[in-house]
């Protein structure tokens, strides 16, 4: 076989597996994608109350733009616990709808541990939702409790709360 023809054929493999190489991770990082979406669409429908919030808006969020554009959700994953029960508190900031991340959300309760203005949580909201966990033992069966959380945004800080009532 000659010398040229030898690398011509050298090289053919190579730019065909180049071609089709490309063509193949394309095709495949589009079938990644549209199957990861059409799978969170899916989830959605099977169980739309996983992706809302049971709690109520609070109207306490107006700094920086009006009620519209800042909105704080709290909502308790057990809001009728059983003293000594431990459940979790969670909080939103939204501006415009859209859930904030990346921001610090502290929670607020009584707690004989904690002089009152010293937050019993402080975290780090992630995916848009921060969480707090509490003991309910300190608190007294029927008796109202109210749980607060803050954010703060740009400077500007946002309460939301939520009565908790022990059974």
């Amino acid at each position: 076989m000659p010398e040229d023809r030898k690398a011509a054929s050298g090289r053919l493999p190579e730019v065909l597996l180049k071609a089709v190489g490309s063509a193949f991770w394309r095709w495949l990082l589009l079938t990644v994608l549209v199957g990861s979406l059409s799978s969170c669409s899916r989830l959605k429908e099977r169980d739309p109350a996983f992706f809302r919030p049971t709690g109520s808006p609070s109207p306490a969020a107006a700094p920086g733009g009006g009620p519209e554009a800042y909105q704080v959700e709290v909502w308790l994953d057990q809001p009728h616990p059983v003293p000594g029960e431990q459940i979790v508190l969670h909080g939103s900031l939204l501006k415009h709808g859209v859930r904030l991340g990346a921001i610090v959300m502290e929670g607020y309760w009584p707690d004989p541990v904690h002089p009152p203005g010293v937050p019993d949580c402080r975290v780090q909201v992630i995916y848009g939702s921060g969480v707090c966990n509490l003991d309910t033992s300190g608190f007294e069966s029927g008796q109202v409790v109210t749980l607060r959380v803050k954010f703060i945004y740009q400077g500007e800080t946002f309460w939301g709360k939520i009565d908790l009532i022990p059974e």
